[in-house]
């Protein structure tokens, strides 16, 4: 089975649509833990969240990012996932908090492929809803740190344009068609 590939970058910069769009074209998307953990935490009324317990919100967000990567098909097909273990990692940087053993561990137990999609910070799209609480400047400052870790750990990064989300898309699938060439 193929590494999965990663599309991550700030909140708000159109993440989710990108990857609606490519499991509307019968792609295997898997979707972020953090929002499930938010959306989880909510209604159990849990400190893991990333605006209570950013450490506790990372390890949650991690342990279910794991269980998400064991149940993934057996295919030779792209699988595309809605940020990685990585993104955790420069959450905490950007928060300046200790990185857990386990998601160091962690992170170093998984195989992604090496090329990563990031969507760039655009204030045009961005919004705040319950699970997103943090201002586009926060976003902004979440993207330095996401392009700075990928870069630094030795992924290959690929910007995604402020354009439709049909031509992020085909851009995203053209460079993965060139590189399968």
């Amino acid at each position: 089975m193929p590494s999965p590939f990663i599309l991550s970058g700030c909140s708000g910069g159109g993440k989710s649509s990108i990857l609606n769009e490519l499991k509307d074209r019968g792609f295997t998307v898997v979707p972020e833990a953090g929002r499930r953990v938010v959306a989880d935490a909510l209604q159990t009324n849990s400190a893991a969240l990333p605006w209570i317990d950013p450490q506790a919100f990372c390890c949650a967000c991690c342990d279910l990012h794991m269980q998400d990567l064991a149940k993934l098909p057996d295919q030779d097909s792209r699988i595309f996932l809605d940020r990685s273990l990585v993104d955790l990692v420069a959450y905490l940087a950007m928060k300046r908090i200790t990185v857990p053993d386990n998601l160091r561990a962690a992170l170093r137990a998984v195989s992604y492929s090496k090329i990563v999609f990031l969507t760039p910070p655009w204030q045009e799209i961005f919004v705040n809803d319950s699970e997103r609480k943090a201002s586009f400047e926060e976003a902004t400052l979440e993207y330095e740190h996401l392009l700075s870790s990928y870069q630094s750990i030795g992924y290959q990064v690929t910007l995604l344009p402020r354009t439709s989300i049909t031509e992020r898309t085909d851009m995203l699938l053209n460079e993965l068609d060139q590189v399968d060439a």
